[in-house]
């Protein structure tokens, strides 16, 4: 018999000691208390609790930001392999060619800036120079560990993506990427720090041109990262909502914080995040039914119990604790009792008993398991 999907992002059907326990994707056999391990390509291994959080699948009642770099990435699990592996490998050629690129533009600031050139540091002190040193350093670090792992991962996901889907690997693989966004902040930080040394050691002692020039410097930067703030506000919510909390400060800073991160903006951040996730859940649960063999002789919803399929079905529609009782009952006064019962009524027919949402639900359930 064939593994039934549930919810994305819902209730599992199996029970583990007892208790419902929550997933992306659940699967059951038969009515019995029975887990059977899903296929490689939707077992998402010690990836699956970090999923569930981030697509809110645990409830209303763990609604809290995950407070890491990795939330941008875990919407690349849910995509269908081929995708998947393509944009994995993509990330990975970015990073390294962005290094490989960049190293240069580190060492022609480093050249603007030292006060071993012949254009500025003569109103500099030794602190300050060791301090433009250090920071300097810093960035030429971060390019080129950035430049370096980043092309090493780049070959080995060419080589190795194509042969395996391991969840573990993949695991390993959003844990690299999220290293190179670090990295990536850290070449950002150290370069725009510079870039402010190297403008106060070359214009000083002339302090009106070092004032207005610091003063065009520090409007163009703030605007362009509250710009790409609320762009990864407005257009990713759910992978903004994950961020760290300094991280998104970092974007908005004063001009949008107050509107995006605290008070009503954090909470109509939170509303769209949660909607984004409702959406990639969808498209994870009509991947994995896309994917799934031709159906055999064998019954498997029939098997469940009328709660069970209405429970399954508000599950997938972002409402695992919905009380599903009004509805059995209204089923039960037309003698309903048995979900096989199901299969042969229309959408219309069951939005008699139920809303037309879950009523369009427990129909693609049914037509589709059964």
């Amino acid at each position: 018999m064939r593994a039934a999907t549930t919810a994305a992002g819902g209730e599992d059907n199996c029970l583990d000691n007892g208790r419902r326990r929550r997933g992306i994707l659940g699967h059951r056999r038969g009515g019995a208390a029975k887990c059977e391990q899903a296929p490689a390509s939707s077992d998402f291994g010690r990836l699956e609790p970090e999923l569930n959080r981030f697509l809110f699948a645990n409830g209303d009642d763990d609604c809290r930001s995950m407070g890491t770099m990795k939330s941008a990435l875990y919407s690349l699990v849910v995509e269908a392999p081929e995708v998947r592996n393509e944009r994995l490998i993509m990330a990975f050629e970015a990073f390294s060619i962005f290094g490989a690129l960049f190293l240069n533009g580190v060492w022609i600031l480093y050249e603007y800036g030292s006060a071993k050139n012949d254009y500025g540091g003569e109103a500099t002190t030794e602190l300050f120079n060791r301090v433009f040193e250090g920071v300097m350093a810093a960035s030429l670090a971060c390019t080129t560990f950035l430049t370096l792992f980043a092309a090493g991962w780049w070959v080995q996901t060419v080589c190795t993506l194509g042969s395996t889907s391991s969840p573990d690997f993949i695991f390993q693989l959003i844990k690299v990427l999220a290293a190179c966004k670090y990295l990536l902040w850290g070449t950002i930080t150290s370069t725009v720090v510079a870039l402010f040394l190297a403008i106060y050691s070359n214009l000083s002692p002339q302090w009106p041109g070092v004032i207005i020039t610091l003063a065009v410097f520090f409007v163009v930067f703030a605007r362009l990262m509250y710009m790409n703030g609320r762009a990864q506000c407005k257009g990713t919510p759910l992978e903004f909502y994950h961020y760290p909390m300094w991280y998104r400060l970092t974007l908005l800073h004063p001009l949008g914080a107050h509107k995006y991160a605290f008070g009503k903006g954090k909470k109509d951040l939170l509303r769209r995040a949660k909607q984004e996730a409702n959406e990639i859940k969808s498209k994870a649960k009509y991947q994995r039914r896309a994917s799934l063999p031709p159906k055999d002789d064998g019954l498997v919803v029939i098997d469940q119990t009328l709660s069970e399929v209405l429970r399954d079905a508000a599950s997938n529609l972002g409402a695992p604790k919905y009380d599903t009782a009004a509805i059995e009952e209204s089923l039960g006064k037309d003698w309903v009792l048995q979900t096989k019962q199901l299969k042969g009524m229309s959408v219309e027919r069951l939005s008699q008993y139920m809303p037309y949402g879950l009523a369009d639900e427990v129909h693609e359930l049914v037509q589709t398991d059964i």
